[in-house]
C-alpha cells in the first residue's frame, strides 16, 4: 500500500487523466477473468497507457492486478507453447504457477522462466508487479525492446534477461531501480549507449552486458558503483577511453572490456587501485601507450589479458608481483625491450603468451622457474641468443612455440625432458642442430623446425616418436634419411624439402600409411628411391614432390 501511495502522490499532475483510465479501463480488466483477457482488451489498455505514458504509466501499472499482469506475460510470450506452463491459464492460485514465487502475503516476489521456450516480447504490464524482487527470463527467444515500464520494479534486486534477441537501447529509466544488485542483459542485440543513469544503481554488485551491439563511451558515473564486484562489457562496440573513475571500484573482482575493437587511449594507472581484482581482460581493442607499472599492485590477479591492442614500451618488471597469475596474455601488441627476469616469479602460470610483439634480447633463464607452465609462446618477436637449457625444467609443457625469432645455436639436449610436450614449433630461427634427446618426447604430435640453419644429420631417435607432422624443410641437413622415419605410422605430413640430403629415399617410408603430404624435393643429392614398390607408393600420394626414379 505504501508503494502504491507513493506512485499516486508522484502523479498529481496527471490525476484527472489517471482517473479516467481507472474508471474506464481497469474495471474492465478486473471484471474479466485473468485467464480470458482478449486481444482487443489488451490492445485498448496498452494503447491508452502508451498515449499517456510519460505522466501516467507508473500509476496505472501500480494497479494492474497480479493475475492480469501474469496473463499478459503468458500471452505475449506464447505461453501455450512453453516447455513448462504448469498452473498457468488455469484456476489454480497464481502463487502455485510454474516459475512464480510469492511471499506470505501472496505478493509476487519472483518470476523464473529461464530456458522455457518463451517467444515474443516482454509486455509493458510487467511493470505492474511492484513487489517483484527477482525476474529471470534468460535463455529464451524474446525479441523487441525492453519495455521502459520495467523501471517501475523499484523493489527488484535481480534482473536477468540474458541470451535472448532483445533489441533497442537499455531504458534510461533503469536508473530508478535503486535496489538492483544483479543486472544481466548479456547476449542480446541491444544497441545504443550505456545510459549514464546506471551510475544511480549504487547497490549493484554485478553488471553483465557482454555480447551486444552497445556503442558509445563507458559512462564515468560507473565509478559510483562502490559495491560492484563484476563488470563485463565484452564483445560490444564501445568507444572512447577507459574512464579513470573505474579505479574507484575497489571491490571489483572481475573486469572485462575485451573485444570492443574501438576502445582507445591508454590503460589508466588508476586501475592499480583495484586490489581485489582477480580477472582483467582488455584484449581486442585499440589501447595504446605503455602498460602502467601500477598493474603490479593487483596481487590477487589470476588472469591478465591485454592482447590484440597497440600497446608499446617494455613489459614492466612490476608484473613479477602478480604471483597468483594463472594466465598472462600480452600477445599481438607492439611491446619492445627484453622479457623481464621478474617473470620467473609467476610460478603458478600454466599459460604465457608474449607472441607477436617486438621483444628483443635473450630468453631469460628464469623462465625455467615456471614449472607449472603448459602453454608457452614467444612466436614472432626479435629474440636473440640461444634457447636456455633451463627450459628443460618445464616438464608440464604441452605446447612450446618459439618460432619467428633470431634464436641461434644448437637446440639444447635438455629439451628431451619435456615428456608431456605435444607441439614444438621452432621454425624461422637460426638454430644449428637437433639433439638425439628429441627422441624422448613420446607425447609429441607436431615437430616443426623448418627455416633454420640445421646442418647435422637427422637423428635416428626421431623414429621413436608418435608424430603426426614433421617439417624440417629449408635447412642444411645432410646425410641420408634415416629408415627409422618409417616408424612414424601416424604421420600425415613429412617435409624435408630444400636441404642437402643424399642417398636414396628409404623403402621404409612406404610404411607411412596415413601420410598425405610428402615433400622430398630440392635435395640435390637425393635423386632416387631405394625400391620400385616404394616409388610406386609415393607417386599415388595426394601431395608428393620428390624423386621419380629408382636407384
Amino acid at each position: 500500500m505504501t508503494t502504491r501511495l507513493s506512485w499516486l502522490l508522484s502523479s498529481v499532475m496527471s490525476a484527472l487523466l489517471a482517473l479516467v483510465i481507472l474508471l474506464v479501463v481497469v474495471p474492465k480488466a478486473a471484471a474479466s477473468s485473468s485467464k480470458q483477457v482478449d486481444a482487443l482488451q489488451r490492445s485498448e489498455l496498452t494503447t491508452t497507457i502508451t498515449a499517456s505514458y510519460q505522466t501516467t504509466l507508473p500509476l496505472i501499472y501500480g494497479w494492474v492486478p497480479p493475475e492480469t499482469a501474469l496473463m499478459f506475460l503468458y500471452r505475449s510470450t506464447g505461453g501455450d507453447y512453453w516447455t513448462d506452463n504448469s498452473g498457468w491459464n488455469t484456476s489454480d492460485p497464481y502463487c502455485s504457477w510454474y516459475g512464480i514465487t510469492c511471499d506470505n502475503a501472496d505478493h509476487i516476489t519472483g518470476i523464473s522462466l529461464s530456458n522455457n521456450e518463451l517467444w515474443g516480447s516482454i509486455p509493458p504490464e510487467i511493470g505492474g508487479l511492484l513487489d517483484l524482487q527477482s525476474l529471470d527470463l534468460s535463455e529464451n527467444h524474446l525479441r523487441a525492446p525492453i519495455p521502459p515500464t520495467i523501471s517501475n520494479l523499484v523493489n527488484l534486486q535481480s534482473l536477468d534477461l540474458s541470451k535472448n534477441q532483445l533489441t533497442g537501447a537499455i531504458p534510461p529509466l533503469i536508473g530508478q531501480m535503486q535496489n538492483l544488485q544483479f543486472l544481466n542483459l548479456a547476449e542480446n542485440q541491444l544497441s545504443g549507449s550505456i545510459p549514464m543513469e546506471i551510475g544511480n544503481l549504487t547497490n549493484l554488485q554485478q553488471i553483465n552486458l557482454y555480447r551486444n551491439q552497445i556503442s558509445g563511451p563507458i559512462p564515468a558515473g560507473i565509478g559510483n558503483l562502490k559495491d560492484l564486484q563484476l563488470l563485463n562489457l565484452a564483445g560490444n562496440q564501445l568507444s572512447g577511453t577507459i574512464p579513470p573513475e573505474i579505479g574507484k571500484l575497489v571491490g571489483l573482482q572481475m573486469l572485462d572490456l575485451s573485444g570492443s575493437l574501438t576502445l582507445t587511449g591508454s590503460i589508466p594507472p588508476e586501475i592499480g587501485k583495484l586490489v581485489n581484482l582477480q580477472s582483467l581482460s582488455l584484449g581486442g581493442n585499440q589501447l595504446s601507450g605503455s602498460i602502467p607499472a601500477e598493474i603490479g599492485n593487483l596481487v590477487n590477479l589470476q588472469s591478465l589479458r591485454l592482447d590484440h591492442n597497440q600497446l608499446t614500451g617494455s613489459i614492466p618488471p612490476e608484473i613479477g608481483n602478480l604471483v597468483n597469475l594463472e594466465s598472462l596474455d600480452l600477445s599481438t601488441n607492439q611491446l619492445t625491450g627484453p622479457i623481464p627476469t621478474e617473470i620467473g616469479n609467476l610460478v603458478k602460470l600454466p599459460s604465457l603468451d608474449l607472441s607477436t610483439n617486438h621483444l628483443t634480447g635473450a630468453i631469460p633463464a628464469e623462465i625455467g622457474k615456471l614449472v607449472n607452465l603448459q602453454a608457452f609462446s614467444l612466436f614472432d618477436n626479435q629474440l636473440t641468443g640461444s634457447i636456455p637449457a633451463e627450459i628443460g625444467n618445464l616438464v608440464n609443457l604441452t605446447s612450446l612455440d618459439l618460432s619467428k625469432n633470431y634464436l641461434a645455436g644448437p637446440i639444447p639436449p635438455e629439451i628431451g625432458s619435456l615428456v608431456n610436450l605435444q607441439w614444438l614449433n621452432l621454425t624461422n630461427n637460426r638454430l644449428s642442430s637437433i639433439p638425439a634427446e628429441i627422441g624422448n618426447l613420446l607425447s609429441l604430435k607436431g615437430l616443426e623446425i623448418f627455416g633454420n640453419q640445421l646442418s647435422s644429420s637427422i637423428p635416428r631417435e626421431i623414429g621413436n616418436l608418435n608424430l603426426q607432422k614433421l617439417d624440417l624443410s629449408y635447412n642444411q641437413l645432410s646425410g641420408s634419411i634415416p629408415p627409422e622415419v618409417g616408424n612414424l605410422v601416424n604421420l600425415w605430413f613429412l617435409g624435408l624439402t630444400h636441404n642437402l640430403l643424399s642417398g636414396s629415399a628409404p623403402a621404409e617410408l612406404s610404411n607411412l600409411n596415413n601420410i598425405t603430404v610428402l615433400h622430398l624435393n630440392e635435395n640435390p643429392s637425393l635423386v632416387c628411391w631405394e625400391t620400385q614398390a616404394a616409388l610406386n607408393w609415393a607417386l599415388v600420394l595426394p601431395d608428393y614432390i620428390g624423386p621419380n626414379q629408382v636407384c
